[in-house]
Parts: structure tokens; C-alpha cells; sequence
């Protein structure tokens, strides 16, 4: 019972992938536009440049990666409490 339990709190490919889309197009939106004294302007050719995507992929998976290693060190610290 216990082993299904941490089954669930693993990071599976599908939430892994979910968590990357999520905080892609977070980074991606909020890139593409800002407020400021005139008004807001919208930065749609910055925003789909190469450059600027790879730099947001990377941004995502280095994320994702932290989550993932904090939920491994989370796992072994929980392992080794009796």
C-alpha cells in the first residue's frame, strides 16, 4: 500500500511533459507583451524569434529538470525517516 502511495507522488513523463507546455507558454506570454507608461505594447516579432524560443525551452526544461531532482532528494529523505 505504502509502495502505490509514492507511485503517485512521482514525476511520470506525462506530468513532466504537462509542467514543460505549462511553463513554456507562461514564459512565451508573458515575454510577448508589457505595460508601461503609453499603454501596452506587444513584442510579437521579439517573441517569435528563434533565439528567444530556444532561450524559453531551455528556461522550461531546466524547471523541470529542479522539479525532478528536488522530488528525487524528497524521495530519499522520506526513505531514510522511519
Amino acid at each position: 500500500m505504502a509502495g502505490a502511495h509514492r507511485a503517485d507522488n512521482r514525476i511520470t513523463k506525462s506530468k513532466a511533459l504537462g509542467l514543460f507546455v505549462i511553463l513554456w507558454l507562461h514564459i512565451t506570454l508573458l515575454n510577448f507583451a508589457f505595460i508601461g507608461y503609453n499603454g501596452i505594447v506587444f513584442l510579437w516579432q521579439e517573441s517569435l524569434d528563434g533565439l528567444t524560443l530556444i532561450t524559453h525551452i531551455v528556461a522550461a526544461v531546466t524547471a523541470v529538470l529542479c522539479f525532478y531532482c528536488a522530488e528525487q532528494l524528497i524521495n530519499k529523505v522520506k526513505a531514510r525517516m522511519p
